[in-house]
């Protein structure tokens, strides 16, 4: 049987936090505490809320945070341009005599190793340096606290029907989960100033 293959799953985890972050950022106290003061341990509980917090909005708030580090442009060419400057090609060395030498192309950082990005080929619709089509859609849930266990199950149902209707096709599924803060509340059409009044 064809495997189905999905991608961008769920990193390791420890209480909810990526395994990569919690250990370097727990390592870092504990040798600090060892070095300098046992105090510093005291530090761990904050740190692991924080990063928890960041963690249950989104579980690749870190991941993210690296990819933004490694794309983030070479120092003299962004203060040239005055922005974050990259290409999404790459170049070999080449001296074209108008260019200064912090302009060279083959000295800017790319885009092609972390994002593999080509063209658009329509609106909704990437092609990348693979020849892979890429598209992205949103998917909104229901509201589970007012629906019966036999609906939701059967949306879900309906959803992994269909990612399985693809399966031994060159068709490949990333599910990445987002949650946002959601606040409801009772909003009376009527001011209160005008309630008990009757015209």
């Amino acid at each position: 049987m064809t495997t189905l293959n999905k991608a961008l799953t769920r990193p390791a985890a420890i209480m909810g936090i990526p395994l990569v972050p919690f250990v370097i950022v727990s390592g870092t106290l504990v040798l600090l505490s060892v070095y300098l003061s046992y105090y510093l341990a005291l530090l761990l509980i904050p740190a692991w809320m924080e990063m928890k917090a960041k963690a249950r909005t989104d579980i690749h708030y870190f991941g993210l945070l690296w990819l933004a580090f490694k794309t983030r442009g070479r120092f003299a060419t962004n203060r040239h341009y005055g922005a974050n400057a990259m290409l999404a090609n790459r170049y070999d060395a080449v001296d074209v005599s108008e260019f200064t030498h912090k302009m060279k192309l083959n000295e800017r950082i790319t885009l092609d190793k972390y994002i593999p990005y080509s063209s658009h080929i329509h609106p909704q619709v990437i092609r990348n340096r693979h020849g892979d089509l890429v598209a992205t859609w949103e998917l909104s849930g229901a509201v589970f606290e007012c629906e019966d266990e036999h609906h939701l199950t059967f949306l879900a149902t309906h959803l992994n029907n269909v990612i399985r209707s693809y399966e031994g096709l060159p068709v490949t599924f990333y599910i990445h989960r987002i949650r946002e803060q959601y606040r409801d509340a009772f909003e009376a059409v009527i001011p209160p100033k005008n309630w008990g009044t009757h015209e």
